[in-house]
């Protein structure tokens, strides 16, 4: 359980005298790691990134985000052109085909089975053990997963959600997104402060900051905080000021 918190701001990219507004990110994570059923908040952050300009968050169990993401890192490899968008889709997928095998393992390997030959020889099952093997695999969730992808796209930045189904969602018009069990506690004081895609950098971080703090009255969240800056070109730590 943990919270990460990613708002969008405005930023000038340009000048004074020729000013270039365009979206930029703050992500806030707590360090409270998941893995299984056990709990605890070493000094290791909960993203990692995948270009130079594109992170990802994570919130839930910790074994099945480290899979995901190697996985995540070898194919966008050297590709500097990856979008939020192509990132999160992929990830969603990762996501679904490792539960899809744990739900192999559990219901089907000790049968001498696999998805394949399962939908191979049903015609040879009997029609209710056919539908009590699908049922099986299709209630299996595993264990809760979520992640945010946040990252430049086009003239600013954007923000995808993935959750435990793999299911990707686009807040870019919301302008925040929240994950873990302190989600709900975070989105509370951004919609209750008002927060919207087009406040600056000061606004945007004290309302994230306050979001965050907020969340930490929520089980299994961290009271250490780390930041990140997402601009539509790179990747920064947030400030300590």
């Amino acid at each position: 359980m943990t919270v990460c918190i990613a708002t969008i701001f405005r930023w000038n990219y340009g000048t004074v005298e020729a000013p270039d507004w365009g979206g930029a990110a703050i992500v806030l994570m707590d360090r409270m790691i998941s893995a299984g059923d056990v709990e605890y908040e070493p000094p290791q952050s909960k993203f990692a990134v995948i270009t130079p300009h594109l992170m990802l968050a994570i919130a839930g169990d910790y074994s099945v985000h480290t899979q995901a993401i190697k996985k995540t890192a070898r194919h966008f490899e050297g590709r500097q052109d990856a979008l939020p968008e192509d990132v999160a889709v992929f990830y969603g997928r990762a996501i679904q085909a490792i539960k899809l095998k744990e739900a192999e393992d559990l219901y089907l390997a000790p049968l001498g089975l696999n998805s394949d030959s399962f939908l191979a020889q049903q015609k040879d099952m009997a029609p209710h053990f056919v539908s009590y093997l699908t049922d099986q695999m299709q209630a299996y969730r595993g264990d809760e997963v979520d992640a945010l992808i946040v990252g430049g796209s086009g003239r600013g930045v954007a923000i995808y959600a993935v959750d435990t189904k793999g299911i990707v969602t686009c807040a870019d018009d919301v302008g925040f997104a929240a994950i873990g069990s302190g989600a709900w506690h975070a989105k509370s004081i951004l919609m209750k402060n008002g927060f919207t895609n087009n406040l600056r950098l000061s606004q945007a971080s004290g309302i994230a900051f306050a979001a965050k703090k907020g969340a930490e009255i929520a089980p299994g969240v961290g009271a250490d905080t780390d930041g990140m800056v997402i601009f539509k070109d790179a990747l920064r730590p947030l400030w300590p000021t």
